[in-house]
């Protein structure tokens, strides 16, 4: 059954904006220490290659965060939620373990879709219950 989706659209300039004026801090705020190596590979390939993989972390953790119903406050933070990606390359959610017993106690399972062009990143994310 599903029990909350979450949308979210990032505008690659932005990210852009937000990195000219916060920097590194913000790549901090935002990304796990799991997911920051994978940031360093985009970013030594190009800048737009950051951007739009600093774009997508934003979208997809304000999606699931939306499909959760809490927004991002209380334990669904930037950092209790890292976006990785299985064997075939699709999207999956990794969370710590105060978040992880939390859903698994709601019987929740999050689902994630990412989507990017030249401009703008658009994430989707459903909560679903399995109990």
């Amino acid at each position: 059954m599903i029990r909350g989706i979450g949308c979210d659209v990032v505008e690659v300039k932005r990210v852009a904006d937000v990195l000219a004026k916060h920097g590194e801090r913000f790549v901090d705020r935002l990304l796990t220490p799991n997911e920051k190596p994978l940031y360093e590979k985009r970013k030594s390939l190009s800048r737009e290659h950051a951007l739009a993989f600093i774009a997508s972390r934003w979208a997809v953790k304000e999606a699931v965060s939306k499909a959760l119903g809490t927004g991002i406050a209380d334990d669904v933070t930037f950092h209790s939620m890292e976006v990785m990606h299985n064997a075939k390359g699709a999207p999956l959610m990794i969370f710590n373990e105060p978040l992880k017993e939390r859903l698994m106690q709601q019987g929740l399972f999050v689902h994630v879709s990412i989507t990017d062009e030249k401009n703008v990143v658009a994430a989707f994310a459903v909560a679903e219950q399995r109990i």
